[in-house]
């Protein structure tokens, strides 16, 4: 039988389409291990400068990132403040108490560690019962029983609110602390509409930074823009990165996330972890 010979379209078309398929399948594979740390400078307090990493959605065990890498570069950082706001772990799977020990283990040696749940954590009970002991044994502050804490950093004084997953902000949370009226309040919260969706009367209990997560980032990004937000649907208007909420008088900063979860990848979306410059 004679052979059959392809048209040279043909294997132009199958060469092209194989290109395009090594090419995004690459950059999926980059996009999911290297870490973009974004720095965000604010002018708000006092004197003496004041560092903020923010980390979320680790989903662990499912994280590609070099956990030792990002470690060491937070620690150049010198942060004063390590914020974790949710999602550490991940529903789906096995609560991986070797993973999340040493992780938490490392990275408290680097400052002073707070801790929000996200709808993984709240998802899975058991499992979040066990994070929660281990978050208790190297000393990560929660907010199971208080909404607020004050603290003073080099003679800047701090007020931190933390949101269980979505329960959303209210001023009376701040009844109980006539203090925080005068200090500079950061307030986190694991989706952005627990701060959105809710109306803030007194600007004596309006959070000045909103530290959140959960959006990935919308895990495809096109544009600079997310392409979808289980909350907020196609093309989420908060996904990432800076927004001026409350009518300018606060600031509010979304993390991409480190991890990944239901969907295993990401695509023109690297993970990210802010850093919080306030001056």
């Amino acid at each position: 039988m004679p052979r059959k010979h392809h048209h040279p379209l043909v294997k132009f078309i199958f060469v092209v389409i194989s290109l395009l398929a090594i090419i995004v399948l690459s950059l999926v594979y980059i996009d999911s291990k290297n870490v973009v740390y974004e720095t965000f400078i604010f002018d708000e307090v006092g004197e003496h400068d004041l560092t903020i990493v923010q980390l979320s959605d680790l989903h662990l065990p499912h994280l590609e990132v070099n956990l030792d890498q990002m470690l060491t570069k937070l620690k150049e950082e010198k942060p004063d403040l390590i914020m974790l706001t949710g999602d550490l772990i991940d529903s789906r799977s096995t609560y991986d108490e070797k993973i999340v020990t040493t992780f938490l283990s490392k990275v408290t040696t680097l400052s002073p560690v707070f801790f929000v749940s996200g709808n993984h954590e709240i998802r899975q009970h058991e499992n979040y019962s066990r994070l929660k002991e281990t978050l208790e044994k190297y000393y990560v502050i929660t907010f199971d029983d208080e909404m607020s804490h004050n603290l003073e950093i080099r003679g800047t004084n701090l007020t931190i609110i933390g949101l269980q997953n979505e329960i959303p902000y209210h001023e009376a949370y701040l009844e109980k602390n006539p203090e925080a009226s005068n200090n500079y309040r950061i307030l986190l919260a694991h989706q952005p509409q627990q701060f959105i969706d809710s109306p803030i009367k007194t600007f004596s209990s309006l959070p000045q930074l909103i530290l959140s997560g959960h959006t990935h980032g919308g895990q495809i990004r096109i544009f600079n823009q997310g392409l979808f937000s289980f909350d907020q649907g196609f093309f989420p208007k908060y996904d990432a990165g800076l927004y001026e909420v409350a009518d300018g008088d606060a600031k509010m900063v979304i993390s991409r996330g480190l991890g990944n979860s239901l969907l295993p990848f990401r695509f023109n979306n690297k993970p990210h972890v802010p850093i919080i410059k306030i001056i």
